[in-house]
């Protein structure tokens, strides 16, 4: 009969956990949540607690935030090249054919960069957004009417 706490092997605690966690950043820089959840075999809400607490208390690791809210990480000690914030599946081209249409467009509105790329608003809006918090976008009031936004490209283009 194996010895339990809380529904794992007795020998498994805390910061063996929070250790094997550092060590796979570590080994694997730019790793994801979902990673460490398989390699650790905890929950992923459980390793992003660990996250937090290993990236706030004692300022061991550097969490990237990429455009669609994926999670990278890495050691405080990678001197690696980070990457970028612009996701590699999914979203990217599209995300790039947004950046293009806005840079040879500038003051274009959501509602035309809708009817060109043929993107839902409502998708279109979580793009934008991001991309403006991330600072690839410049948001300005239209002066005509003061509902619609106008885009421009960002300090970091």
């Amino acid at each position: 009969m194996e010895d339990r706490i809380l529904g794992r092997p007795k020998g498994i605690k805390h910061g063996e956990t929070k250790n094997k966690v550092l060590q796979y950043i570590k080994e694997h820089p730019g790793c994801v949540i979902k990673d460490l959840a398989v390699h650790t075999q905890r929950t992923e809400v459980r390793v992003m607690a660990i996250i937090q607490e290993l990236e706030e208390k004692t300022n061991q690791i550097k969490v990237q935030i990429a455009l669609g809210g994926r999670k990278y990480l890495f050691a405080k000690d990678y001197e690696g090249e980070m990457l970028e914030k612009i996701p590699e599946k999914g979203g990217r081209n599209r995300t790039i054919e947004i950046l293009e249409l806005i840079k040879s467009q500038p003051g274009i509105t959501m509602h035309e960069v809708a009817s060109i790329t043929k993107i839902h608003y409502q998708n279109l809006h979580f793009v934008l957004k991001t991309l403006k918090d991330l600072n690839y976008l410049e948001v300005k009031c239209d002066p005509d009417n003061r509902k619609r936004n106008k885009y421009y490209i960002g300090e970091k283009q």
